[in-house]
């Protein structure tokens, strides 16, 4: 348990279970904007409320093998300049719901979250989306539209006893001029039509 305060910046980790005994990973970022202080518990049960409601919007395009196992939260210390671990949560709540064959490991529905920064873009990936919703490999309009209203809420914020947060991307490369700098989402989301490959992204890279 720690206790998180306005300017805060804090790191998700989302983690996936999926078959083959191999996993996927989304990196989020949440900027505390107000509030007198708030328990990181509350803030990954807020995180796990949130993403339970979501996850309705696209899990009859995920083959029921993939599953969201865990979530990690860590606090960006500007003085180490680096983030550190202040909780974590097993989840077993958030299930794929088709038994369709699935789409090559790697390959994700991609969304995408616009931030003040017009060259500094959140990212959320969705693994194992079934065969029948990628067409000659383009996602079908149903999972597309699902993934539009899975994505609205990461442009709301997240509100829990003791604060308020906006998701957010963080700059963490030292050579750029925007390092330890948020740029935060606008409101503004974009589901794109052809799958991505989960694989290429680097690490810490996300929303």
């Amino acid at each position: 348990m720690a206790t998180i305060d306005t300017g805060d910046i804090l790191q998700v980790v989302q983690t996936w279970d999926c078959p083959l005994a191999s996993v996927a990973q989304n990196v989020w970022h949440l900027e505390m904007v107000s509030g007198a202080g708030a328990d990181s518990d509350d803030i990954l049960t807020g995180i796990e409320t949130q993403q339970e409601v979501a996850f309705g919007d696209i899990e009859a395009f995920i083959a029921d093998e993939f599953h969201v196992v865990f979530y990690e939260l860590r606090r960006w210390d500007f003085t180490l300049h680096r983030f550190d671990g202040v909780g974590s949560v097993a989840t077993s709540d958030l299930n794929g719901d088709t038994v369709a064959d699935y789409e090559p490991h790697g390959v994700a529905a991609l969304g995408r979250i616009i931030t003040e920064a017009s060259r500094r873009q959140g990212r959320t990936f969705i693994p194992g989306i079934s065969d029948t919703n990628v067409v000659d490999g383009v996602l079908s309009v149903a999972a597309e539209a699902g993934l539009l209203l899975y994505l609205a809420d990461f442009v709301t914020q997240l509100s829990v006893t003791g604060g308020v947060f906006d998701w957010c991307t963080f700059n963490v490369t030292p050579a750029s001029p925007a390092y330890e700098t948020a740029s935060r989402a606008t409101g503004v989301v974009v589901a794109n039509s052809l799958p991505s490959y989960l694989g290429k992204r680097k690490p810490g890279v996300g929303l």
